[in-house]
């Protein structure tokens, strides 16, 4: 707790700012949990000011902002991403849903598709490619898309092995 204290303090090193990072995503996590979604996103703003280049603060505040609705916030969010962050496979599968609620359903192809040419196993890709189908009445190609989706889900128990 000390240290995690000092680096809140410490702020202006990489390792303050790091954990920074971490305490904001935490509190603004219980924030969002409990309903609190615009003083969350006013938490992680000021994270990413803190922070700009730690990309797990904008994927928090992207995906609670997805959540919660407001996907033209949520792909702002991931536009004004340090551009490492924006080619990254979250990047792409938050943007393909945000897409996706914004009713761009070719654009959340497009997305869902390229984050699966990164990687096939993307449940988020394949869960995104199952609700298109869905929406375009395209039951049997969407029940498989779903399917995949929950074989590749990480099992609850792999760390107890």
């Amino acid at each position: 707790k000390v240290f995690l204290e000092k680096g809140q303090i410490e702020g202006r090193t990489a390792v303050g700012k790091k954990l920074a990072a971490i305490q904001t995503m935490e509190k603004a996590a219980g924030l969002f949990g409990r309903g609190f979604v615009q003083k969350a996103a006013e938490l992680l703003t000021a994270g990413i000011r803190l922070a700009p280049q730690e990309v797990e603060i904008y994927w928090q505040l992207a995906e609670m902002l997805i959540e919660a609705g407001l996907f033209p916030e949520a792909l702002k969010v991931i536009d004004a991403m340090p551009s490492p962050g924006r080619g990254e496979l979250r990047s792409i599968e938050l943007s393909g849903y945000c897409m996706q609620g914004l009713n761009l359903l070719s654009e959340a192809g497009e997305q869902a598709n390229r984050a699966l040419s990164l990687n096939p196993r993307s449940a988020p890709a394949l869960n995104l490619n199952g609700v298109l189908a869905y929406t375009r009445g395209d039951r049997s190609p969407a029940i498989d898309f779903f399917t995949q989706a929950i074989a590749r889900l990480p099992s609850p128990f792999a760390s107890r092995r």
